[in-house]
């Protein structure tokens, strides 16, 4: 971050009508480095306007960030939950011909066709194929 007073003295500079380089060799006289001249300058555009006027600073708070991110989580979390809800009330309301979870084998024949199962069950693996050695 740009030292306060160096950056005051730009802005009170650049409204006295000074030149960017004039400010720019009176800092590098003063002992100020390159880089925060160049960080100061740039804090302010430059239009032709009798004040000095800033240049947006981005600005990052960590708790804006948090909040963003709790915020995210919380629109996927309500989301899946509204989406579930719209299907099961769909599931609900239009029942599916093809789900098999409510399906029951009907015996038409009695509790003592087991035999009937068990012959038929018997004949399909008879004729699977064996396992190889």
């Amino acid at each position: 971050m740009t030292d306060k007073t160096l950056v005051a003295f730009v802005k009170e500079g650049l409204e006295r009508g000074q030149s960017r380089s004039a400010i720019s060799e009176a800092l590098t006289a003063a002992g100020w480095q390159r880089g925060e001249i160049q960080s100061a300058l740039g804090q302010f555009a430059d239009v032709a306007f009798p004040i000095a006027v800033p240049r947006p600073q981005p600005y990052v708070s960590a708790r804006e960030a948090f909040l963003y991110l709790t915020f995210f989580i919380l629109l996927g979390i309500v989301s899946w939950s509204l989406g579930s809800l719209f299907y099961g009330l769909i599931d609900a309301t239009f029942k599916d011909p093809l789900d098999l979870k409510d399906y029951q084998i009907r015996r038409h024949c009695g509790p003592d066709c087991w035999h009937a199962y068990l012959s038929v069950f018997g004949a399909a693996f008879a004729q699977s194929p064996s396992h190889p050695p």
